[in-house]
């Protein structure tokens, strides 16, 4: 064992620096991350941009262009002015300031015409009133009538709709198929001021003052106006007319786009002959 004390002799008379080991960081691995869609649960709204214009709203066109004066007029106080009748299915009767039809419980078509001569280019208005009417019971105007079976119809469901028709010996034509109108209160009476605008082919229909629809047609050319109205049988119907008024037309230049007319031909229904 003497060697082992030599050495640790030997040594004491020796520094000994133990270095202190360096440490070094460790690399840390990156961890690379897949980003993800951020879901927008209240999307922001475009801010207007100032000075950036708004469109304009343009004003209505006015669907009854070119009125002139009034040319003729009837207060309904003189009966020798309309066709007038009372027969087993129906009657025309001026009374109080109004031309009266009216059909019992059977199917009837009742026209009075009125006897004056209007121009082929006008604007009329009628006030109607309904006492009884239901269902698919119609009544309205005659425009452009030759005296007899030739004449446009606006007619008007007591449910509610318009249709435009164009009688003639032979056959019934349809104008204008049923279209609803927002102007014809349902289940009670209706007092409608009717309005027709007629220039060469077109015609424009207004109910209280509203535009409703146009349409074209270039048949018929004839000079009286007047009433109708027509029962299916199934329930009375009587409906009473006031206040017809005419204007002119003036310097109306008419549109070069032709409005389609539909090509629907119906059975004509028997009118009533003046007894």
């Amino acid at each position: 064992m003497g060697w082992i004390v030599l050495a640790l002799s030997g040594l004491s008379g020796c520094s000994v620096l133990l270095a202190t080991p360096e440490i070094f960081p460790t690399d840390t691995p990156t961890v690379t991350l897949t980003p993800t869609r951020t879901v927008q649960w209240f999307p922001s709204t475009a801010t207007p941009t100032p000075g950036v214009q708004r469109p304009v709203m343009m004003p209505t066109p006015d669907q009854r262009p070119a009125l002139g004066e009034v040319i003729l007029q009837d207060n309904f106080s003189d009966s020798s002015l309309w066709q007038t009748y009372d027969t087993s299915i129906g009657s025309a009767k001026i009374s109080r300031g109004s031309l009266n039809l009216a059909a019992p419980e059977m199917v009837a078509n009742l026209v009075s015409l009125w006897h004056t001569p209007v121009p082929a280019d006008f604007y009329m208005e009628i006030t109607s009133s309904t006492g009884l009417c239901r269902g698919k019971d119609t009544y309205g105007v005659v425009f452009r009538s030759d005296g007899g079976t030739s004449q446009y119809r606006l007619i008007v469901s007591c449910d509610g709709n318009l249709r435009i028709e164009r009688w003639r010996a032979a056959e019934v034509a349809v104008d204008q198929d049923w279209l609803p109108s927002t102007q014809i209160p349902q289940g009670g009476p209706q007092v409608l001021q009717l309005g027709v605008w007629m220039v060469g082919s077109e015609m424009r229909i207004f109910i209280n003052g509203a535009y409703q629809f146009s349409t074209r047609d270039r048949v018929l050319d004839g000079q009286q106006v007047g009433v109708f109205l027509r029962s299916t049988g199934a329930n009375a119907v009587s409906v009473s007319f006031s206040n017809l008024v005419i204007r002119s037309i003036q310097n109306y230049q008419p549109s070069p786009v032709p409005s389609p007319t539909p090509n629907v031909t119906l059975t004509p229904t028997r009118m009533p002959t003046k007894p």
